[in-house]
Order: C-alpha cells, then sequence, then structure tokens
C-alpha cells in the first residue's frame, strides 16, 4: 500500500475508534475498550442512569466505571469524536 494511502487509511481508522487502555482506568489484567460512536452513547446512557440514581459507581463494558470519572470520560471522549469529524 503506497504511504499516502496508509496514511489516508489511518485517518479514517481514528475518526471511527478511540482506544482506552485498562491502564488507564487503574487495572491492568482487561483488554482497552475502543470506543466508537455506538460505544459512547452507549456510556452516555449509563452514565445517565447513574446520575438519576444518585450512585457512586455503575457498570460498563464489564467493569465498574467511577461516575465522577466517566463525567470526564465522555467530556474528552465527546470533544475528540467532535475534532475528528472536523478534520478533512
Amino acid at each position: 500500500m503506497p504511504q499516502k494511502a496508509r496514511r489516508e487509511a489511518k485517518k479514517i481508522a481514528a475518526k471511527e475508534r478511540v482506544s482506552i487502555s485498562a491502564a488507564e482506568f487503574g487495572m491492568t489484567s482487561q483488554p482497552p475498550i475502543e470506543f466508537t460512536p455506538e460505544k459512547l452513547a452507549d456510556l452516555h446512557k449509563a452514565y445517565d442512569r447513574a446520575v438519576a440514581n444518585n450512585t457512586v459507581d455503575f457498570g460498563f463494558q464489564g467493569r465498574t466505571m467511577l461516575t465522577a470519572y466517566a463525567k470526564y470520560l465522555l467530556e474528552y471522549l465527546d470533544n475528540y469524536f467532535a475534532r475528528q469529524e472536523k478534520k478533512p
């Protein structure tokens, strides 16, 4: 594959997903979560339920996530995907 085509393929792939490693969650035995827009929507729903129920943590993708941390993760991911959509 020519170098230019390879770069374009990487740009397209980056727009469709972002990987968050287990180490960022303070865990080492689980594989990273690759966020797609669909998984991001699922995280928003789980977070909204946790906030509505006033819970400290909630389950997502087989992990326990702190509600306070999820707030910042969602902010980061929303901004990440918004930036990816704006790139040419």
